[in-house]
């Protein structure tokens, strides 16, 4: 009997230590480890800080990979907010993470890992940065802020798009339309005298052929200056690949032009509808004209989209084409799709 008195008192004393330890974890879930969570009125925002990066109803923003996205996340409760988190479908590359260097805005972590703040935190202002990864379509990165009243979240998503690449001071020369060069965007080659040079069958010719993304020509019966696709009709040349690229004139100015991103590129020729709106050729450009252009769906870069800043257009002469040729000198920004 005296045995079963002391066990008694054992299951008695584990009891009483069982119930103290499961009050001790709900105290421990309580201040912000629990993963269901009742609905905070917290005052929750989440804004992109960079304006070069293109936004659709502050949700959806364009990135290349190893572009970074800056975010601004604000909060304001009526409570000590316990825990600011930011969460990923895909984790961000190197470097991602809260920014608690710039004094403009706070640092009121006490754990920047895992976003764990200070005693007596009821707002704040921080970024954070989301570095674009490799290999990925889009991530979703959903913002939580814990108080003692439950949680507030948001969710934005980064989509991926080509990196760029910028050609500058490209010249193409032409004597008429059979008689012209033309350029490649992925390699950033112009090609000359296409007809002499390229147009006979032959192992060379054809992977050169299948480059072909803009031919210039001037028009001497209208006397104005085109641009055409390997496809066009205007072009007499006899080529095995014609390239069925599509080029449109864009009203954009020459600081947008000059400060494209992979983003705004991606967000501009998409808002122009290039595929749908899009001509073979396009006659009479002049200079200082804008000009958006989409590759074949067939091209050795598919469905890549640029744009084209004219810069000079004249008569001119050069020793492959004899008399009177011209020129046209222009930059260019597009996408590299085979990375």
């Amino acid at each position: 009997m005296k045995n079963n008195r002391y066990n008694g008192g054992a299951v008695l004393l584990f009891a009483i230590m069982l119930i103290v330890s499961l009050n001790s974890c709900e105290s421990f879930v309580e201040d912000g480890y629990r993963v269901d969570y009742d609905i905070s009125n917290m005052e929750l925002k989440v804004e992109v800080f960079s304006s070069e990066l293109a936004e659709l109803g502050d949700t959806l923003t364009y990135l290349a990979t190893g572009d970074t996205i800056v975010y601004v996340i604000q909060a304001n409760s009526l409570y000590d907010i316990k825990s600011c988190v930011v969460q990923s479908t895909n984790d961000g590359a190197a470097g991602s993470g809260f920014d608690v260097s710039d004094s403009d805005f706070d640092d009121p972590f006490a754990d920047h890992s895992y976003g764990t703040m200070k005693k007596n935190v009821r707002s704040f202002r921080v970024k954070y940065n989301y570095i674009m990864p490799k290999n990925i379509s889009n991530s979703r990165i959903t913002f939580s802020a814990i108080d003692a009243e439950g949680k507030a979240t948001l969710q934005r998503t980064a989509v991926l798009v080509p990196s760029i690449k910028k050609y500058s001071g490209i010249s193409l020369y032409a004597k008429d339309n059979l008689n012209n060069d033309a350029f490649s965007t992925s390699d950033g080659v112009v090609y000359e005298d296409i007809k002499t040079n390229y147009s006979i069958f032959s192992g060379v010719s054809i992977d050169v052929q299948e480059k072909i993304d803009m031919i210039f020509f001037y028009n001497t019966q209208s006397q104005k200056a085109v641009i055409a696709s390997p496809a066009s009709s205007s072009v007499a040349l006899e080529l095995d690949i014609e390239n069925n690229n599509l080029f449109k004139k864009l009203n954009i100015s020459t600081d947008a032009f000059n400060s494209l991103t992979a983003s705004s590129l991606f967000e501009i020729t998409q808002n122009d509808s290039i595929f749908y709106t899009g001509s073979p050729a396009i006659s009479g450009i002049k200079v200082g004209d804008i000009i958006g252009f989409i590759t074949d769906l067939n091209g050795i870069e598919p469905l890549k989209t640029g744009i084209i800043k004219i810069n000079a257009l004249h008569p001119t002469s050069i020793s492959r084409y004899k008399g009177t040729s011209y020129v046209m000198e222009f930059d260019i920004v597009t996408q590299v799709k085979n990375q």
